[in-house]
């Protein structure tokens, strides 16, 4: 796992999709909406995702889809759900 607990800019911009995307929907985006979102391919989208989960940016349901769930906000900071 990587070291450094902060998210990557790549990683930020595919945070700040989920958190945009969910207020904009009021559910979270699945894998493929992040990819297509982000011009990537999925498999990439599920790296950064996966990032983020380590990170403790997010948590989210292994094998069920639109479960991210976002824990801290671009600053690190805990965020209410």
């Amino acid at each position: 796992m990587d070291q450094n607990m902060n998210p990557t800019p790549k990683e930020l911009e595919t945070l700040r999709f989920i958190v945009n995307y969910r207020a904009q929907y009021g559910y979270p985006p699945s894998v493929p909406d992040i990819a297509k979102a982000g011009s990537i391919s999925p498999t990439v989208a599920r790296l950064r995702v996966k990032a983020l989960v380590g990170k403790g940016y997010l948590s989210a349901v292994r094998y069920r889809a639109r479960s991210l769930v976002v824990l801290k906000d671009e600053a690190g900071v805990p965020v209410t759900p």
